[in-house]
């Protein structure tokens, strides 16, 4: 079989969670993809900087920053383009080893062969799909 780096990305893409899942797990912890889909620039000045401002010059340049970038701010019921966005760039980082072998991993949920274990029930859940967190590193997700 002769691997090709953009069909198994795509292949890969296909498993990452849908808008619909993508909404359910936001609700059940916002504060898990708060950094993965906030975009916005850091503020701007130093320690060094602000230590010599005053506090009204704090202020001032506190409240420019936040409104020059309010747009960059990326609201949870919009953000779904931007995890997808986020999980293509973390594939395209991957060297092709990687990606080959996530790509076997993804083969595998596919055919429902991949199951977690919930230890408080003593039941094994059916696993959904994947996506890279905040950090980058992967999960492996349930559709619950």
């Amino acid at each position: 079989m002769v691997y090709v780096k953009e069909d198994m990305i795509a292949k890969i893409m296909k498993l990452i969670p849908s808008e619909h899942q993508f909404g359910r797990m936001t609700e059940l912890c916002p504060d898990d993809y708060e950094a993965m889909l906030n975009d916005k620039p850091e503020f701007p000045y130093s320690q060094e900087e602000l230590a010599k401002m005053s506090k009204v010059e704090y202020r001032t340049a506190f409240v420019t920053w936040e409104y020059k970038t309010a747009d960059h701010y990326i609201h949870f019921r919009f953000s779904y383009d931007k995890f997808v966005e986020w999980n293509r760039k973390c594939l395209d980082l991957m060297d092709d080893d990687e990606l080959e072998h996530l790509g076997w991993i993804c083969d595998a949920i596919a055919q429902n062969k991949v199951r977690n274990m919930d230890m408080e029930s003593c039941g094994q859940i059916l696993t959904q799909g994947l996506y890279f967190n905040e950090d980058s590193v992967l999960v492996i997700y349930n559709g619950r």
